[in-house]
């Protein structure tokens, strides 16, 4: 005689694979009584540079090496001679109007403050284009052509919609 019963529908039932083991699932190691192991430090522990070296600074970075580096580095920033200066003059203006052009636009002056930012497109582009890769190395971003067609675009666009957005 065949069984009537109609065969299970649903979900089929999963086996559980199991879990890995994890390196803090072992037991405790049994420790020697003639070298019992040392106390945690406890508050903050200066590293020596060899161990510090090993830390990856990507992943940890202040907490690692303290505030040090950054300070540093940012001293180290004002530390260059007249001709690194000189050569930044270009990125430095364009930094400058950028800024201008914000404080406009911020202030409600969102005309002037446009204006402002698309001659600096402009500027920018002469810049990139007539200048050494020395002078300009700040503001580059692609290769030069890319960079002049891609600035002179932006500031005839930016231009373009100054004139004609009615007042």
């Amino acid at each position: 005689m065949t069984s009537l019963r109609k065969p299970r529908r649903g979900k089929k039932r999963q086996v559980k694979k199991p879990r890995e083991k994890h390196f803090l699932d072992d037991k405790p190691q049994l420790v020697n009584p003639a070298f019992p192991p040392e106390p945690a430090p406890t508050g903050r522990v200066e590293a020596p540079d060899d161990v510090i070296a090993d830390v990856d600074l990507e992943r940890y970075g202040v907490a690692a090496r303290g505030w040090a580096p950054f300070r540093d580095w940012f001293i180290g920033i004002f530390k260059h001679d007249k001709e690194w200066w000189r050569r930044q003059v270009a990125f430095l203006i364009v930094v400058l109007l950028l800024i201008v052009s914000a404080v406009f636009v911020l202030a409600g002056h969102w005309r002037r403050g446009v204006t402002i930012l698309a001659c600096t497109a402009l500027l920018t582009a002469a810049l990139r284009s007539f200048l050494p890769a020395d002078y300009v190395e700040m503001l580059e971003v692609r290769s030069q052509r890319f960079d002049v067609i891609f600035l002179l675009v932006m500031g005839t666009a930016l231009l373009f919609l100054v004139v004609t957005v009615p007042v």
